[in-house]
């Protein structure tokens, strides 16, 4: 993460000199030739700078933020929000052809990846579970079976049953129920 930090630094500064330097050639070499001559900078070029000097701005922002939050990561939720922010981080780093701050920015995925194997990213776009009809007493059977069709329309397919499973014992050693009650209490906790 400090690569990515650096390098998104190291960015910056390059394109912010970069402009400068083609700021004083400009002045320079007018000052310096005959009067008649004009120079004319590519407007693409300063343009380019310009985003690429904002956009290194953006992504040393949001380097300094992961970094900042990358040690108190304690749960697999904080770190799928951290993930998706490096992922951001190394799409700005490959718009603006950062290399360093891309290599570790994907190192930092990596690490990410190998303490927390079972990572899913999640869209912001989760389906939102389908109201249950509320007029009779669901079974503990009814509940597991919707509660798996949810799970797998969040997770992927293969995943689904494992992350239930998990849930379920959860709540059945921390809460001390019944198998049958700990997936009547998950079904309400995801549909009410």
């Amino acid at each position: 993460m400090i690569i990515a930090a650096i390098g998104s630094l190291m960015g910056l500064i390059s394109n912010a000199n970069s402009l400068w330097l083609i700021s004083m050639v400009t002045t320079w070499t007018l000052r310096l030739s005959a009067p008649n001559v004009t120079i004319e900078m590519p407007v693409n070029l300063s343009l380019y700078l310009g985003a690429s000097v904002l956009l290194n701005i953006v992504a040393l922002a949001l380097a300094v933020n992961v970094y900042s939050r990358w040690s108190t990561i304690k749960s697999e939720k904080e770190a799928g929000e951290t993930c998706c922010a490096l992922i951001v981080l190394a799409v700005l780093n490959t718009i603006t052809s950062n290399t360093a701050s891309l290599v570790g920015t994907i190192i930092a995925i990596f690490g990410l990846l190998s303490k927390y194997p079972n990572l899913q990213i999640k869209s912001s776009l989760e389906p939102k579970p389908s109201e249950p009809s509320k007029s009779k007493e669901i079974t503990a059977d009814e509940a597991y079976q919707q509660l798996l069709k949810y799970y797998r329309e969040v997770y992927s397919t293969s995943l689904a049953e494992k992350k239930l499973e998990k849930e379920i014992q959860k709540l059945v050693e921390k809460e001390g129920l019944t198998r049958e009650k700990a997936i009547i209490v998950l079904y309400n906790k995801v549909f009410h």
